[in-house]
């Protein structure tokens, strides 16, 4: 089995290779448990979003063309009585996905911590789950009261004409800060069992710390995952235009229509499996962040170095 050491005193640049380096190691296992324990929430979820989308394209397109040709709405009012409880299911499942995907990399990387491998199955993914689950959805409710309003202003002052271009250079330094924050106070709140407060106040102090080296290298990251993620959605994007302006029919707008809907459905659905497998990469440098906090702070490397040793004499 390959072995990855998690404590380890790691600088800016290290962050992000050992980053990709835990992937390269470990990915084929990652990646693969992460799709049998949550693939069929995935799945689910992505036959929500290709109906919904495609329902609501088609039916926007038929009533933009209508509109044009000075006609009422054709469509029925009974489409938007599916389509108000499918978009709350569907958010529901984007919420809970969310919560078990990174919840999902905090066990794994628990169980890397406790056997220095990947020695374990995806049964040992979901006892963990299921023992740290009613800590996950304390996490949740607690920041929507305290931690995600803060996020919300943020956003609302960025997105203030007049304040746009001053706090430009300040998101792409506080966004970053904001997000490791919440993500080590999490690792502590689930790994360490400490309470929500006394877990923000760890991260608080892991991130002020080291703050330009965590920022940097979380910001690098969340580039790197966005244009993964725009690379995987605009082939099918060039292909499904490619093919649209081919066959394309003036004499069969409801052909089109369909045409259209379907291809960008599809675009939706593809981009978010990719979103979900890609984030990923980024709940993991948030980890290492939290374990390069606990070597710098309690050596635990030597620590588990001691524990061979003695080990190997037995």
């Amino acid at each position: 089995m390959q072995q990855f050491d998690l404590y380890k005193k790691r600088g800016f640049g290290d962050y992000i290779s050992d980053t990709i380096t835990f992937l390269r190691t470990y990915g084929r296992h990652f990646f693969g448990n992460y799709f049998k324990i949550n693939g069929w929430i995935l799945i689910f979820l992505s036959a929500i979003i290709f109906l919904l989308s495609k329902s609501f394209i088609y039916n926007s397109l038929v009533n933009l063309e209508a509109a044009t040709n000075g006609m009422g709405s054709p469509t029925d009012n009974q489409e938007w009585d599916v389509i108000v409880p499918g978009v709350i299911l569907m958010m529901l499942l984007l919420t809970f996905l969310s919560l078990i995907s990174v919840t999902y990399t905090v066990i794994y990387l628990g169980l890397i911590e406790k056997h220095r491998t990947n020695d374990f199955t995806s049964k040992d993914i979901v006892s963990g789950l299921k023992n740290v689950m009613g800590r996950m959805l304390i996490f949740f409710f607690a920041s929507l009261l305290t931690v995600i309003p803060i996020a919300f202003v943020f956003m609302i002052l960025f997105y203030v004409k007049e304040m746009a271009i001053l706090l430009l250079p300040v998101f792409f330094i506080l966004g970053p800060a904001f997000l490791s924050w919440v993500s080590v106070s999490y690792f502590t709140f689930i790994l360490e069992k400490q309470g929500f407060f006394q877990s923000l106040g760890r991260g608080f102090e892991v991130v002020r710390y080291r703050f330009w080296p965590i920022v940097g290298s979380t910001l690098i990251i969340s580039f790197i995952v966005q244009i993964l993620q725009s690379a995987v959605t605009l082939i099918p994007y060039i292909v499904g235009v490619i093919v649209f302006f081919t066959t394309i029919q003036d004499d069969a707008p409801s052909e089109t229509f369909g045409f259209i809907s379907i291809g960008l459905s599809t675009i939706f659905v593809i981009s978010v499996f990719a979103g979900y497998f890609l984030n990923n990469l980024l709940v993991v440098n948030q980890g290492l962040i939290y374990y390069t906090a606990q070597e710098n702070d309690y050596n635990n490397a030597a620590q588990l170095e001691i524990d061979n040793i003695g080990s190997g004499i037995e």
